[in-house]
């Protein structure tokens, strides 16, 4: 079964700040994408949470202040 994801996103926050929102639909308390079991319920591999997460953070690196 794949899970239906929603995705929202907030871009024009202070010092270029984004916020992005990942809501599955009848997803368990597991890690998106995952190959092994990683929690109770039904794992979703409609997104991969590690390299979506990966790919923020390579996009919106932590600069000195």
């Amino acid at each position: 079964m794949r899970q239906r994801v929603r995705t929202s996103a907030w871009t024009s926050c202070t010092d270029g700040t984004e916020v992005v929102n990942y809501a599955i639909a009848d997803g368990g308390h597991t890690w998106p994408g995952a190959t092994v079991d990683s929690g109770p319920g039904v794992t979703t591999h409609a997104i991969d949470a590690t390299r979506l997460i990966t790919s923020f953070f390579a996009a919106h690196p932590l600069h000195d202040r």
